[in-house]
């Protein structure tokens, strides 16, 4: 890991914002969709996501951090929500809730799928005024319009 993917992955640890994280360590001054897109791609790398995903289990077991907590700490927060008569602090801990127990999924998390683009193999064609009389007659037959026999 080079020592900007490593200030990268503890960036991202601390701030929780990845294409933060990405402006911060590599410096860049790009466009949001630039730092956006290099940041998902520092994501995808296999060293990087397997660095987070350590420091995210220790912090969880530094923590003691459960799903069973996380449940009951936004049952709690929506109970609280409920009674002030706060909606939209209600769906967002049920939210929170539904995603923490797997109900609900971003649709950036199921579109992991790369796209890739086609590939082209041209094969390399003589223009038509370097053919001769008999190549052209094979091009043009190919397509059903010979050239007239010549008397």
């Amino acid at each position: 890991m080079t020592p900007k993917q490593a200030d990268f992955v503890r960036l991202y640890f601390e701030l929780g914002n990845a294409s933060e994280a990405y402006k911060q360590a590599y410096n860049s001054t790009g466009k949001p969709n630039t730092l956006h897109r290099k940041a998902n791609e520092l994501l995808k790398h296999p060293i990087i996501k397997s660095e987070i995903e350590a420091m995210q289990e220790e912090a969880k077991n530094r923590n003691n951090i459960t799903i069973d907590n996380v449940i009951a700490e936004l049952e709690e927060a929506r109970q609280t929500a409920k009674q002030s008569g706060n909606a939209s602090a209600m769906v967002s801990a049920t939210m929170g809730k539904a995603k923490v127990l797997g109900l609900v999924v971003d649709k950036q998390e199921t579109n992991t799928k790369t796209l890739t683009p086609p590939v082209f193999n041209f094969v390399g064609v003589k223009p038509v005024r370097d053919l001769t009389e008999e190549e052209l007659n094979i091009e043009l037959a190919k397509y059903g319009n010979p050239l007239p026999a010549r008397i």
